[in-house]
């Protein structure tokens, strides 16, 4: 044929035609222009017999070529000759085709409808044979499904009973794998798959439920602790009624079982739970049911069981340790108040907490490995870490503490319920002009039941649903002490143990427990402190009854002091004294502890300085007690601290001298000397008026009561402060701060002694209140001898009895003995200067005198238990009034000065105004006598 002719020789080659090379062109140019620019004929005919041969060899080479490819020139005509033809008839044909196509165009648009009729119906049939073969298929298919999951079900129930979970698995897997999409909207099948996706649900729960049993529950289960402790040991966590509510027979079992209990907590604590049997036991389960997870596809929904549960688990954990520690505790049963059951539920928490990280570290670990192949999923995204852990350990710690401390996350909201405002609208703009109903005036009821029984018991339920409102978690504890911020101080220091280690699990990352316990000791702990101080403070400031309620004899004895104090100071020195041992228990809140305590110092000082003011200061100002008007003056006060007297008594509660401690009569009176000296010439005959004077006695005992409350306070203060000052470890803030206390505890001390001086001047000045009067305004010139005292002495002697004796209950005895010793001295200088006021007297006067002074003295020697010599002198110098002015001058002679010159011419002076017979040259006489015989032999001072 001709396809294949041309095939044989080849695709023929069509020649360029009318193109010429630049060669050849070039060369016919230059021939032109050759033949054109030459001038003779001859050249020309050259050029053109060079031409003509060039032609003839070009004819010879064509003829060569033709010659030699004779054939195949032939057979090209011939093809392109056929060529020709084919085309020809061709075309004729493409033209009737065309007008085929144009005749059934017009044949096809007169008969659409029916041809799509017969579409459609050709489709239907043909679906509806694929659908009766898909049905021949799945038949087979069914049945054959049907059978194995019906062996491999029963196959997994087996290995499922027999804990063999991950080939239960594997056969689950391998149903759920040979699932064909196809099968699922086959209605005979859909038992089937529900059964397979349940039995997928369940070895999950299961799976998950034995991992928290191990993770959870396994050292709070009783059956856990039976198991380590062996068959033959008590099993402490017997539940029987009869065993907890027993008193006497099964008490050591109970005290067995708890002891056995917390040395588990204990053991645990210390071997950190070292690898065991029991602990590869556990590493195989772990690893195996993570496997399991992996086979059936639920890693991250198990990671995120395992994070969202956690907490919940967690808290499951404090709950059944806290009543298992109740449970099985001594069988006396649980104490509200012991804290110990407390630090020994912490220290079981803490161990169970370690067991439950490292548990879920292992986890992590499995499910890493189980997935490492595939790191860059991001379903791998979803796994938690230790970190994690420890932080839902700490918030259900944070939560658990809170409980004990007496915090509440969820406190009641009593909002009050606020009317809307009226939208002044013109819609309802007419209400205003509404007649409105008139209310009636409540009436109050004739009777009231709220203090009824059944009104008690409504208050009170209607009370606790309003203070009930606590989360469930909260609802659901059991609290093995009471509630109480102070327990924070007891268990502060296992719980920074344990933040410690959270520290160092988490690469030293800040604990938020630590942050936790340190917000609540500053902002609960410490401010409850301040508060409890303060409003003991302010109570003492309110009510003046707590400067006078002082300890009982056994809280006395307690405190080791040999004098009743206030309680109010007693209360708050305990207070200051409890700093210590809060420092010793929080250390890192030494600062802050000082700090508040200063600035309530601060207050205190002043309220004890207000307490001392109101007893000491009257009404109005312009009528001031002498005494305490006299210990204000600076002057004065150092005055008063630089006698011997006040010097002795420093020395004797220095020393602790004993309180028996004997002197002799010229020692006292040496002591007392200056100061009765100093008084009689400070009041210089003045009169004291009755509200200068603390006329009260209970005034006196109160001020007592200060002076020895202020006195052990600032004992109690000094030695907060000495303690911290003395520590070597603190810092500069608490060195500042315990300088400022120990000032602070002089200021108390201080306080003290000016209610130790004003009850010393204020017996002194009582003295020259009724003594000055007496010598002033007495009669000593009667005409019958009378047997009795006079008025002021007698009040005097009573004055100073119930003042002793409500001092000497009241004050120790060195300071009392500081108060009474030297009156004697006083009282004799008292009334040997009285007798230049006196203006008559006689013998019945003298008599009268002696019997005042005898009195007095007989009073001082049962306060004192001393003999009181110096009022020896006092009725000495009385007895010159029996002599003649020339005797008392001529006794001088004989026996010495025993008075001062002074009081020799007082007493010249009486005589002289008592005998009116003598004559003034006579007084000036012997004046003058007395003072020359004074001059040559000294007065003896």
């Amino acid at each position: 044929s001709l396809a294949s002719n041309m095939a044989e020789l080849g695709t023929p080659s069509k020649p360029p035609r009318g193109n010429k090379t630049g060669k050849e062109t070039g060369v016919l140019m230059s021939v032109i222009k050759s033949l054109s620019s030459s001038a003779s004929t001859e050249h020309r005919d050259k050029e053109k017999t060079k031409l003509e041969k060039e032609f003839r060899r070009s004819d010879q080479k064509l003829d060569a070529l033709v010659s030699k490819h004779q054939e195949s020139l032939n057979a090209i005509m011939t093809t392109f000759a056929h060529v020709c033809v084919e085309v020809d008839g061709a075309k004729s044909r493409l033209t009737a085709v065309k007008g085929n196509l144009q005749q059934c165009k017009m044949l096809l648009h007169c008969r659409r409808e029916e041809l799509e009729r017969l579409w459609l119906e050709g489709i239907e049939h043909k679906h509806a044979l694929g659908i009766l073969e898909q049905i021949q298929i799945s038949y087979g298919a069914c049945m054959f499904y049907r059978e194995r999951l019906r062996s491999n079900s029963d196959q997994f129930t087996k290995l499922l009973n027999k804990k063999q979970y991950l080939q239960a698995v594997e056969v689950l897997m391998s149903s759920v794998n040979s699932w064909n999409e196809d099968l699922d909207h086959i209605e005979g099948l859909r038992e089937q798959r529900m059964d397979l996706k349940m039995k997928k649900e369940k070895i999950y729960d299961t799976l998950k439920e034995e991992l928290y049993n191990e993770m959870y529950y396994k050292l709070n289960n009783p059956n856990a602790f039976e198991k380590r402790q062996g068959s033959g040991v008590f099993n402490p966590f017997q539940r029987s009624s009869s065993d907890r509510m027993s008193s006497g027979r099964n008490r050591g079992a109970h005290i067995k079982a708890r002891k056995v209990y917390l040395d588990f907590g204990n053991q645990a604590l210390a071997n950190g739970f070292i690898k065991s049997t029991e602990d590869q036991e556990l590493d195989a389960f772990i690893a195996m049911t993570v496997d399991c997870m992996v086979l059936l596809k639920e890693v991250p929904r198990f990671s995120d069981d395992l994070k969202n549960q956690m907490e919940e688990k967690l808290l499951g954990v404090v709950n059944s340790a806290s009543q298992q520690v109740i449970e099985f505790g001594d069988s006396n049963g649980i104490n509200v108040n012991d804290v110990s059951l407390f630090l020994e539920l912490l220290k079981l928490l803490f161990s169970q907490f370690r067991w439950i990280v490292k548990t879920h570290v292992q986890i992590i670990s499995a499910m890493n490995k189980a997935i490492g192949h595939n790191r860059s999923n991001s379903k791998v995204k979803l796994f938690y870490d230790e970190d994690f852990v420890w932080s839902k350990v700490q918030s259900v710690l944070q939560s658990t503490l809170k409980i004990y401390f007496d915090l509440s996350d969820t406190k009641s909201d009593h909002s009050a319920s606020i009317s809307p405002s009226r939208d002044l609208s013109c819609n309802d703009i007419n209400s205003f002009f509404v007649r409105k109903r008139q209310s009636r005036p409540k009436r109050n009821p004739l009777f009231k039941f709220e203090y009824s029984l059944h009104g008690l018991n409504i208050n009170e339920y209607v009370a606790n649903q309003d203070t009930t409102d606590r989360s469930r978690a909260d609802r659901n504890r059991f609290l093995v002490c009471k509630p109480n911020a102070r327990n924070i101080v007891n268990v502060y220091s296992p719980v920074q143990e344990f933040v410690a280690e959270i520290e160092q699990a988490t690469e030293g990352k800040k604990s938020e427990l630590r942050i936790f316990m340190a917000n609540i000791i500053n902002r609960v702990f410490v401010q409850q402190l301040y508060k409890e101080i303060s409003d003991a403070i302010e109570m003492a400031k309110k009510n003046s009854d707590c400067w006078r309620d002082v300890t009982s004899a056994e809280e006395t004895k307690t405190l080791k002091c040999s004098r009743p104090l206030l309680q109010s100071v007693v209360q708050i020195g305990r207070s200051v004294q409890e700093v210590i041992p809060l420092s010793k228990d929080l250390p890192s809140h030494s600062e802050q502890l000082l700090r508040i305590l200063e600035s309530l110092l601060v207050v205190y000082k002043e309220t004890c300085q207000n307490a001392y003011a109101g007893i000491v200061q009257p009404d109005t100002e312009d009528k001031g007690v002498i005494s305490a008007t006299w210990v204000k003056d600076e002057d004065i006060e150092r005055l008063l601290k630089s006698l011997p007297n006040w010097m002795k008594l420093q020395k004797a509660k220095e020393k602790r001298m004993s309180e028996s401690m004997d002197e002799s009569p010229e020692d006292v009176r040496s002591q007392n000397l200056r100061e009765s000296d100093l008084l009689t010439g400070i009041f210089n005959g003045k009169t004291v008026m009755k509200h200068e004077i603390l006329s009260d006695v209970k005034q006196l005992e109160q001020l007592a009561h200060l002076q020895e409350s202020m006195e052990w306070f600032a004992d109690i203060v000094k030695e907060v402060a000495s303690t911290f000052y003395n520590k070597q470890d603190e810092d500069v803030g608490v060195k500042d701060l315990s300088r400022k206390i120990l000032k602070l505890a002089v200021l108390f001390q201080d306080l003290a002694d000016i209610c130790l001086l004003v009850l010393h001047l204020e017996i002194r000045v009582h003295c020259f209140f009724y003594l000055l009067p007496m010598a002033q305004r007495g009669e000593f010139s009667p005409n019958v001898d009378s047997q009795n005292s006079d008025a002021e002495v007698v009040q005097l002697n009573k004055d100073l009895s119930n003042i002793e004796y409500s001092l000497n209950t009241s004050l120790q005895t060195v300071k009392n003995r500081y108060v009474f010793q030297g009156l004697g001295q006083l009282i004799s200088t008292i009334l040997i200067g009285g007798a230049e006021h006196i203006q008559r007297i006689n013998d019945n006067g003298v008599k009268k005198m002696c019997r005042n002074i005898y009195s007095i003295q007989r009073t001082l020697c049962d306060i004192t238990n001393q003999p009181e010599h110096s009022m020896d002198k006092a009725r000495q110098y009385y007895e010159l009034f029996t002599l003649t002015p020339e005797e008392l001058v001529d006794a001088i002679l004989e026996k010495g000065p025993q008075f001062k010159e002074l009081e020799y011419m007082n007493a010249l002076k009486l005589l002289f105004k008592s005998k009116p017979g003598f004559k003034s040259q006579s007084l000036d006489e012997q004046l003058n006598r007395l003072s020359n015989i004074l001059g040559e032999v000294g007065v003896v001072v």
